[in-house]
């Protein structure tokens, strides 16, 4: 659905799934998501791979070539407010992008890739006081990469000014969806009944 919510990776793995109980195959979790992520590449061009390994394992996960695939246990409470942008996302545009801007500008790409990287692990441990601006950080590293759009940008400040804690793109970027954080249910509850009429939105606990 080109929202930024991991639907072709989820979709991937369903029909993996489907055609291995309907052969009555073993099927491990390693050969699931290579069969899946080749449905990726397809969808993508050059996926990360992370939609899948994320579904497969059931969990959030932190991936980086050093380390690999790393679970996450996020300490932070709260809720996720989802918003769908009605604009669809890009991942193969965002991934060309990102490349031609690595080749030009190299040293630029990877100390926004490194200050991603750092802004990630502090959010883990973030209080709820705070989480919520590593969300926003990591949504101004994603507009220096230059796969946010005028729309996504334009419905983060209106959620912050409307009272999140925090917010960013999420997916591939250049549309889909956004994600807020708040500390309390009830300024959710207020800001989803605000934007109602404007979009799809849905809110978790975290």
């Amino acid at each position: 659905s080109k929202s930024g919510l991991g639907s072709s990776a989820s979709i991937s793995v369903a029909i993996v799934r489907a055609f291995y109980d309907f052969f009555d195959l073993k099927l491990t979790n390693s050969n699931l998501i290579e069969l899946a992520n080749y449905s990726e590449m397809i969808n993508h061009t050059n996926a990360s791979g992370v939609d899948v390994q994320t579904i497969v394992n059931n969990a959030p996960i932190l991936f980086s070539k050093e380390d690999g695939i790393t679970k996450l246990r996020i300490r932070t409470k709260g809720y996720i407010l989802l918003l769908d942008s009605n604009t669809t996302g890009k991942t193969s545009e965002s991934v060309l992008k990102i490349k031609q801007e690595m080749e030009e500008n190299p040293e630029k790409i990877t100390k926004i890739f490194q200050d991603i990287t750092e802004n990630e692990k502090k959010a883990l441990n973030a209080s709820p006081n705070n989480f919520g601006q590593y969300l926003t950080n990591n949504h101004l590293f994603l507009k220096e990469l230059k796969v946010s759009t005028a729309v996504l940008d334009n419905i983060i400040d209106k959620l912050i000014s409307l009272g999140a804690d925090g917010a960013k793109l999420t997916g591939g970027g250049l549309g889909g969806s956004v994600i807020a954080y708040f500390k309390d249910k009830q300024n959710a509850l207020h800001v989803k009944n605000i934007l109602n009429n404007q979009y799809s939105i849905w809110i978790s606990e975290l």
